[in-house]
């Protein structure tokens, strides 16, 4: 089996509240589950009973959620809330949901995943907007005149992941998207929201996972993912968020020179430490 060193973590992100801001890491244990207290809570729109994104409420990420009490397996820690007129409260206070309700403007119920029960769960989007200014035929272009896509989708059994437990981004992929954009953008990896953010080796360019996915497995240190696809970009890549601007051109570079994908999600096949700082090696 041949490898190729890729380069090495650079940053560690975990986001307790779907669609929330998340939490910078230096180390976090990861199991086939995903990273340890990830996307463990999410919240419903009572109104339509589908789990609320950012992808329709740019607003989510105004909220920043982080564990005050670490989670361990078995054990789901504490999440503490940040509200965007700068109090706080907890994911287990018993009127939690009736504040966030309050700051949203519309009922809403904070859920944990584990209480879902391997259930499968819808969340909304706009499909007006849902690729910024992009019409939804830019990116399904097998859809025909006057068609479009749904206005939810469903999220993995259990989960309150998007589509898989694990997202990757590569620096070099960034770089290329931020020349190819003419280097007005700050494409900082947080637009895109990765749990893994790596620094790739020097000779490295271009979209880079593109050659990850033929059927490689990623050794993030001693953790394996395989089974990798591209991440089809969205909206929130767009979004203003913790002191970055409000920036379309972001999504409509990537939609004009990688058919809106950037990064990518994958299998995790055993459970391991991550770490900033580990190697990252792919085995072909």
């Amino acid at each position: 089996m041949g490898e190729q060193v890729v380069g090495v973590i650079e940053e560690l992100w975990r986001y307790p509240v779907k669609s929330m801001l998340g939490e910078r890491l230096q180390s976090v244990f990861a199991t086939t589950g995903g990273l340890i207290g990830d996307r463990a809570w999410a919240l419903r729109d009572l109104r339509t009973g589908n789990i609320v994104s950012a992808k329709k409420w740019a607003r989510m990420f105004e909220f920043r959620a982080s564990y005050e009490v670490q989670p361990a397996p078995g054990e789901p820690g504490r999440v503490r809330i940040e509200m965007p007129d700068g109090t706080s409260l907890y994911a287990d206070d018993p009127w939690a949901s009736r504040a966030l309700s309050e700051a949203l403007g519309f009922e809403v119920r904070l859920e944990q995943a584990a209480a879902l029960a391997n259930q499968r769960v819808e969340a909304d989007i706009d499909t007006d907007t849902i690729f910024g200014d992009i019409p939804v035929n830019a990116i399904y272009t097998a859809l025909k005149p006057g068609q479009t896509i749904p206005s939810s989708f469903g999220l993995p059994r259990g989960t309150f992941f998007d589509a898989s437990v694990i997202h990757i981004v590569a620096s070099a992929s960034l770089e290329h998207l931020r020349h190819l954009q003419g280097g007005s953008a700050a494409m900082s990896p947080q637009r895109f929201r990765p749990n893994v953010f790596i620094r790739t080796e020097p000779g490295l360019s271009g979209f880079v996972e593109d050659e990850w996915l033929a059927g490689p497995t990623l050794a993030l240190g001693d953790l394996r993912v395989d089974k990798i696809k591209p991440t089809l970009r969205c909206v929130m890549t767009t979004h203003a968020q913790s002191g970055l601007p409000r920036d379309l051109s972001v999504l409509r570079t990537a939609a004009q020179h990688h058919t809106a994908h950037l990064g990518v999600t994958g299998r995790i096949t055993n459970e391991a430490r991550l770490a900033v700082g580990q190697r990252v090696t792919l085995l072909k």
